[in-house]
Protein backbone atom coordinates (compact mmCIF):
# COMPACT_ATOMS: atom_id res chain seq x y z
CA UNK A 1 0.00 0.00 0.00
CA UNK A 2 2.79 1.99 0.75
CA UNK A 3 4.21 1.44 -2.64
CA UNK A 4 0.92 2.37 -4.55
CA UNK A 5 0.42 5.76 -2.60
CA UNK A 6 3.79 6.64 -3.29
CA UNK A 7 3.46 6.26 -6.92
CA UNK A 8 0.45 7.87 -7.04
CA UNK A 9 2.06 11.21 -5.22
CA UNK A 10 4.88 10.92 -7.69
CA UNK A 11 2.06 11.01 -10.75
CA UNK A 12 0.57 13.74 -8.97
CA UNK A 13 3.60 15.92 -8.55
CA UNK A 14 4.89 15.55 -11.98
CA UNK A 15 1.42 16.71 -13.65
CA UNK A 16 -0.34 18.92 -10.96
CA UNK A 17 -2.45 19.91 -13.27
CA UNK A 18 -4.37 16.68 -13.31
CA UNK A 19 -4.88 17.18 -9.48
CA UNK A 20 -7.26 20.27 -10.27
CA UNK A 21 -9.45 18.90 -13.22
CA UNK A 22 -10.17 15.42 -11.60
CA UNK A 23 -12.03 16.54 -8.40
CA UNK A 24 -12.70 15.44 -6.29
CA UNK A 25 -9.78 14.12 -4.45
CA UNK A 26 -8.77 13.13 -0.82
CA UNK A 27 -5.43 13.10 0.64
CA UNK A 28 -3.80 13.15 4.08
CA UNK A 29 -0.20 13.89 4.48
CA UNK A 30 -0.18 11.96 8.21
CA UNK A 31 0.13 9.05 7.38
CA UNK A 32 -0.80 8.04 11.00
CA UNK A 33 -4.33 10.05 10.34
CA UNK A 34 -5.40 8.59 7.02
CA UNK A 35 -8.37 7.31 7.60
CA UNK A 36 -9.53 6.28 3.52
CA UNK A 37 -8.25 6.61 -0.24
CA UNK A 38 -10.38 7.59 -2.70
CA UNK A 39 -8.64 8.03 -6.01
CA UNK A 40 -9.71 8.87 -9.88
CA UNK A 41 -7.31 6.50 -11.97
CA UNK A 42 -7.07 9.54 -14.77
CA UNK A 43 -5.88 11.85 -11.70
CA UNK A 44 -3.04 9.79 -11.53
CA UNK A 45 -2.99 8.49 -14.80
CA UNK A 46 -3.00 4.95 -14.08
CA UNK A 47 -6.21 2.36 -14.39
CA UNK A 48 -9.68 2.90 -12.81
CA UNK A 49 -9.67 1.42 -9.02
CA UNK A 50 -11.39 2.13 -5.73
CA UNK A 51 -9.37 1.58 -2.93
CA UNK A 52 -11.64 1.33 0.65
CA UNK A 53 -9.65 1.75 3.87
CA UNK A 54 -11.24 1.22 7.12
CA UNK A 55 -13.18 4.76 8.30
CA UNK A 56 -14.61 5.31 4.83
CA UNK A 57 -18.45 4.39 5.86
CA UNK A 58 -18.15 6.80 8.20
CA UNK A 59 -16.87 9.97 5.93
CA UNK A 60 -19.66 8.88 3.59
CA UNK A 61 -22.12 8.69 6.37
CA UNK A 62 -20.81 12.69 7.11
CA UNK A 63 -20.88 13.89 3.90
CA UNK A 64 -24.42 12.80 3.17
CA UNK A 65 -25.27 14.34 6.89
CA UNK A 66 -23.93 18.08 5.33
CA UNK A 67 -25.89 17.34 1.57
CA UNK A 68 -29.34 16.78 3.70
CA UNK A 69 -28.79 19.69 5.69
CA UNK A 70 -28.10 21.95 2.65
CA UNK A 71 -31.02 20.35 1.12
CA UNK A 72 -33.19 21.02 3.76
CA UNK A 73 -32.32 24.76 4.55
CA UNK A 74 -33.41 25.07 0.53
CA UNK A 75 -36.53 23.88 1.31
CA UNK A 76 -36.89 25.47 4.04
CA UNK A 77 -36.29 28.99 2.26
CA UNK A 78 -38.53 27.72 -0.38
CA UNK A 79 -41.33 27.05 1.94
CA UNK A 80 -41.06 30.37 3.35
CA UNK A 81 -41.43 32.41 0.27
CA UNK A 82 -44.35 30.37 -0.66
CA UNK A 83 -46.09 31.41 2.29
CA UNK A 84 -45.00 34.73 2.14
CA UNK A 85 -46.32 35.18 -1.68
CA UNK A 86 -49.41 33.45 -1.05
CA UNK A 87 -50.34 35.67 2.34
CA UNK A 88 -49.58 38.83 -0.18
CA UNK A 89 -52.11 37.33 -2.77
CA UNK A 90 -54.51 36.86 -0.03
CA UNK A 91 -54.14 41.04 1.11
CA UNK A 92 -54.20 41.98 -1.77
CA UNK A 93 -57.85 40.33 -2.45
CA UNK A 94 -58.95 41.49 0.45
CA UNK A 95 -57.71 45.07 -0.06
CA UNK A 96 -59.62 45.17 -3.16
CA UNK A 97 -57.53 43.26 -5.33
CA UNK A 98 -55.83 44.23 -9.37
CA UNK A 99 -55.96 47.97 -10.14
CA UNK A 100 -58.43 46.39 -13.15
CA UNK A 101 -61.12 44.63 -11.23
CA UNK A 102 -61.42 47.94 -9.30
CA UNK A 103 -61.41 49.85 -11.93
CA UNK A 104 -64.11 47.49 -13.39
CA UNK A 105 -66.08 47.62 -9.55
CA UNK A 106 -66.14 51.60 -10.18
CA UNK A 107 -67.51 51.24 -13.95
CA UNK A 108 -70.21 48.93 -12.50
CA UNK A 109 -71.02 51.38 -9.55
CA UNK A 110 -71.04 54.37 -12.00
CA UNK A 111 -73.54 52.56 -14.22
CA UNK A 112 -75.98 52.05 -11.41
CA UNK A 113 -75.46 55.66 -9.83
CA UNK A 114 -78.45 57.91 -9.95
CA UNK A 115 -76.57 60.22 -11.94
CA UNK A 116 -76.40 57.55 -14.99
CA UNK A 117 -80.22 56.14 -14.22
CA UNK A 118 -81.19 60.24 -14.95
CA UNK A 119 -79.10 60.34 -18.05
CA UNK A 120 -80.92 56.78 -19.34
CA UNK A 121 -84.01 58.19 -18.20
CA UNK A 122 -83.09 61.80 -20.38
CA UNK A 123 -82.60 59.68 -23.39
CA UNK A 124 -85.49 57.76 -23.77
CA UNK A 125 -88.35 59.49 -26.17
CA UNK A 126 -91.80 59.24 -25.05
CA UNK A 127 -94.10 58.45 -27.40
CA UNK A 128 -96.85 61.53 -28.32
CA UNK A 129 -99.37 62.18 -26.60
CA UNK A 130 -102.72 60.90 -28.74
CA UNK A 131 -104.60 63.64 -30.05
CA UNK A 132 -107.75 64.14 -32.00
CA UNK A 133 -108.84 66.44 -34.40
CA UNK A 134 -111.68 67.09 -36.74
CA UNK A 135 -112.41 68.75 -40.50
CA UNK A 136 -115.59 68.65 -41.90
CA UNK A 137 -116.72 70.43 -45.38
CA UNK A 138 -117.69 73.84 -42.85
CA UNK A 139 -114.73 74.19 -41.18
CA UNK A 140 -111.04 72.17 -42.09
CA UNK A 141 -108.12 71.27 -39.52
CA UNK A 142 -105.55 73.87 -38.19
CA UNK A 143 -102.44 73.54 -35.80
CA UNK A 144 -99.08 75.34 -36.25
CA UNK A 145 -97.77 72.56 -38.67
CA UNK A 146 -100.77 71.80 -41.11
CA UNK A 147 -104.27 72.67 -42.12
CA UNK A 148 -106.20 70.20 -43.63
CA UNK A 149 -109.75 71.82 -45.54
CA UNK A 150 -112.31 70.00 -47.89
CA UNK A 151 -113.13 71.70 -51.44
CA UNK A 152 -115.31 68.89 -52.61
CA UNK A 153 -117.18 65.60 -52.52
CA UNK A 154 -118.78 64.77 -55.79
CA UNK A 155 -120.53 61.29 -57.12
CA UNK A 156 -119.49 59.81 -60.25
CA UNK A 157 -120.93 56.41 -61.87
CA UNK A 158 -118.46 56.98 -65.00
CA UNK A 159 -115.67 59.66 -65.34
CA UNK A 160 -114.32 59.65 -69.15
CA UNK A 161 -111.92 61.55 -70.89
CA UNK A 162 -109.92 61.12 -74.39
CA UNK A 163 -107.54 58.86 -72.93
CA UNK A 164 -109.24 56.55 -70.32
CA UNK A 165 -112.44 55.81 -69.13
CA UNK A 166 -113.39 54.99 -65.19
CA UNK A 167 -117.06 53.13 -64.45
CA UNK A 168 -118.40 52.28 -61.40
CA UNK A 169 -119.59 48.60 -60.73
CA UNK A 170 -123.52 47.98 -61.03
CA UNK A 171 -125.46 48.94 -57.76
CA UNK A 172 -122.68 51.42 -56.88
CA UNK A 173 -121.12 54.76 -57.78
CA UNK A 174 -117.67 56.44 -57.26
CA UNK A 175 -117.34 58.95 -53.64
CA UNK A 176 -114.76 61.34 -54.36
CA UNK A 177 -113.38 63.71 -51.75
CA UNK A 178 -111.09 66.52 -52.50
CA UNK A 179 -108.95 68.14 -50.07
CA UNK A 180 -106.47 70.77 -49.92
CA UNK A 181 -103.35 70.23 -47.46
CA UNK A 182 -100.82 73.24 -46.20
CA UNK A 183 -97.83 71.93 -44.74
CA UNK A 184 -96.44 74.38 -41.92
CA UNK A 185 -93.18 72.47 -41.38
CA UNK A 186 -89.63 73.14 -42.77
CA UNK A 187 -89.40 69.61 -44.15
CA UNK A 188 -91.54 67.65 -46.30
CA UNK A 189 -94.26 65.18 -45.07
CA UNK A 190 -96.14 62.48 -46.90
CA UNK A 191 -99.94 61.59 -46.90
CA UNK A 192 -99.36 58.03 -46.50
CA UNK A 193 -102.43 55.66 -47.82
CA UNK A 194 -101.62 53.17 -45.54
CA UNK A 195 -102.98 55.01 -42.32
CA UNK A 196 -105.97 55.70 -43.98
CA UNK A 197 -109.53 53.92 -43.17
CA UNK A 198 -113.00 54.38 -43.96
CA UNK A 199 -116.27 52.92 -43.25
CA UNK A 200 -119.42 53.28 -45.16
CA UNK A 201 -123.17 52.59 -43.17
CA UNK A 202 -120.71 50.84 -40.44
CA UNK A 203 -118.82 48.63 -43.08
CA UNK A 204 -115.36 48.66 -43.54
CA UNK A 205 -114.23 50.01 -47.19
CA UNK A 206 -111.14 50.15 -48.67
CA UNK A 207 -110.25 53.29 -50.99
CA UNK A 208 -109.98 52.25 -55.08
CA UNK A 209 -108.43 54.14 -57.66
CA UNK A 210 -109.18 55.84 -60.59
CA UNK A 211 -107.14 55.99 -64.29
CA UNK A 212 -108.50 59.50 -64.49
CA UNK A 213 -108.02 62.82 -62.85
CA UNK A 214 -111.31 63.70 -61.87
CA UNK A 215 -111.75 67.67 -62.06
CA UNK A 216 -107.95 67.90 -63.02
CA UNK A 217 -106.71 66.66 -59.05
CA UNK A 218 -104.50 64.06 -58.67
CA UNK A 219 -104.26 61.75 -55.80
CA UNK A 220 -103.76 63.16 -52.68
CA UNK A 221 -101.21 60.26 -51.49
CA UNK A 222 -97.82 61.92 -52.21
CA UNK A 223 -95.28 63.88 -51.07
CA UNK A 224 -95.95 67.81 -49.78
CA UNK A 225 -92.94 70.22 -50.07
CA UNK A 226 -92.00 72.24 -46.64
CA UNK A 227 -94.30 75.77 -46.33
CA UNK A 228 -96.78 74.62 -49.36
CA UNK A 229 -100.29 73.70 -50.27
CA UNK A 230 -101.60 71.01 -52.02
CA UNK A 231 -104.69 69.06 -53.27
CA UNK A 232 -105.81 65.83 -54.28
CA UNK A 233 -108.28 63.39 -54.00
CA UNK A 234 -109.42 60.36 -52.22
CA UNK A 235 -112.21 57.72 -54.06
CA UNK A 236 -114.17 55.10 -52.88
CA UNK A 237 -116.61 52.52 -54.37
CA UNK A 238 -120.13 53.18 -52.61
CA UNK A 239 -123.37 51.60 -53.07
CA UNK A 240 -126.00 54.03 -54.63
CA UNK A 241 -127.85 54.80 -51.48
CA UNK A 242 -124.83 55.29 -49.55
CA UNK A 243 -126.06 57.29 -46.03
CA UNK A 244 -122.66 57.25 -43.71
CA UNK A 245 -119.23 58.14 -44.81
CA UNK A 246 -116.66 58.24 -41.87
CA UNK A 247 -112.72 58.79 -42.49
CA UNK A 248 -109.85 58.72 -40.44
CA UNK A 249 -106.39 59.71 -41.30
CA UNK A 250 -103.54 58.48 -38.52
CA UNK A 251 -100.40 59.18 -40.83
CA UNK A 252 -99.37 62.08 -38.01
CA UNK A 253 -99.95 59.88 -35.12
CA UNK A 254 -96.26 58.94 -34.65
CA UNK A 255 -94.94 61.73 -34.69
CA UNK A 256 -97.15 64.51 -32.80
CA UNK A 257 -99.73 61.87 -32.03
CA UNK A 258 -102.49 63.30 -33.81
CA UNK A 259 -105.86 61.32 -35.88
CA UNK A 260 -107.68 63.30 -37.74
CA UNK A 261 -111.65 62.22 -38.57
CA UNK A 262 -114.57 63.29 -40.61
CA UNK A 263 -117.92 62.28 -41.20
CA UNK A 264 -120.06 63.15 -44.10
CA UNK A 265 -123.49 62.45 -45.79
CA UNK A 266 -125.13 62.94 -48.81
CA UNK A 267 -126.16 66.58 -47.87
CA UNK A 268 -122.32 67.19 -47.69
CA UNK A 269 -121.80 66.79 -51.53
CA UNK A 270 -120.96 69.86 -53.65
CA UNK A 271 -118.84 70.53 -56.63
CA UNK A 272 -115.16 71.08 -55.74
CA UNK A 273 -112.61 74.05 -56.46
CA UNK A 274 -111.33 74.64 -59.19
CA UNK A 275 -108.13 73.22 -59.72
CA UNK A 276 -105.08 75.80 -59.84
CA UNK A 277 -101.71 74.63 -60.65
CA UNK A 278 -100.19 78.35 -59.48
CA UNK A 279 -101.91 77.00 -55.83
CA UNK A 280 -100.57 73.58 -55.62
CA UNK A 281 -97.54 73.57 -57.99
CA UNK A 282 -94.88 71.25 -56.02
CA UNK A 283 -92.33 71.84 -58.04
CA UNK A 284 -89.74 69.15 -58.27
CA UNK A 285 -90.65 67.69 -54.70
CA UNK A 286 -93.12 65.25 -55.88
Amino acid sequence: MQCLTNQIRNNLERFPGRRKAWEPFTWNENPKKRQHLWILSKAAGITVFTCALPGINNVKQRRNEVNMKKINRCLLFLLAGNLLLTGCGRVGSRSGGSPAASADVSAAADIHSPEAAEGEKEEVTEPPSPTSGVFTPEQGYSDPYREVSIVGLKEYTKIKTDRFTDKAKKGKKYLVLFLKVRNRSSEKIYFNVNYLSAKVDGKEIENTFLLNEPEGYPTIFSNIAADSYYGGFIVWEVPKKWKKLEVVYEGWRDSDGLTLKSEFTKKDLKEPEEYSKYTYDQGSSR
